[in-house]
């Protein structure tokens, strides 16, 4: 009798050691969940104050370079299109970049080049200064920021299909060591080291997600 009673108290404590400890996990998950929501509603007041604070009122003034073979007004549009950010750094670049999603990438049809040349423009639309960047058979980013660094990104990880925005920085030696790069699309299109893009390797507006933009452009 003793070694059972023994036994039963022993049982007794196991089960209400278990009941307890059941009820710690529920309350502590419970107590959790509030307290996640907050923090969750903090982040995105954050987030609102940071891009309220992020761009200036009105637009710097700017003056447009003049085109060769694209359209007349093409960095105008853009300027309209997107506000000036007040700092030209890296957590700017970073925000901005997780803002923008391009179109689905498709080779010979919306590849690097294209990504690239549209992401410059909305870049510059931002008040960023871009350079556009080529090698080996590749196209994309050198962004300058207010200190003077570059900053490479690549553009295709921003393609839909193909989307990592907290990736599209680069920071590999290659980005750094372009073959060429160029201070607009249209420098592109003049011979370089008897190589040189045509207007089909770089017309980002005439893929179908992009047509409003291609009526602001072409005024269509």
């Amino acid at each position: 009798m003793i070694q059972r009673d023994g036994v039963g108290r022993f049982t007794m404590k196991y089960y209400t050691s278990l009941l307890i400890c059941i009820f710690i996990v529920l309350f502590c998950g419970c107590y959790e969940k509030p307290y996640n929501k907050l923090e969750y509603h903090n982040t995105i007041i954050n987030n609102n104050v940071i891009h309220n604070n992020m761009f200036l009122d009105h637009d710097r003034p700017k003056s447009y370079p003049n085109m060769y073979r694209f359209p007349k007004n093409y960095y105008k549009i853009s300027d309209e299109m997107y506000p000036d950010v007040k700092k030209r750094d890296l957590p700017t670049l970073k925000y901005i970049l997780n803002t923008i999603k391009l179109p689905p990438y498709e080779k010979n049809y919306y590849d690097c080049s294209e990504a690239s040349c549209q992401l410059e423009w909305i870049l510059e639309g931002y008040g960023f200064k871009v350079y556009l960047a080529s090698g080996t058979r590749h196209t994309w980013l050198l962004v300058q920021l207010d200190s003077g660094e570059m900053v490479a990104v690549e553009s295709t990880l921003l393609c839909e299909n193909n989307y990592n925005p907290d990736c599209a920085i680069r920071y590999e030696n290659y980005y750094y060591h372009p073959e060429f790069y160029a201070d607009t699309p249209d420098m592109f299109l003049i011979p370089h080291n008897n190589k040189r893009m045509l207007i089909t390797q770089l017309d980002w507006w005439n893929h179908p997600k992009n047509i409003k933009i291609k009526k602001k452009i072409f005024n269509i």
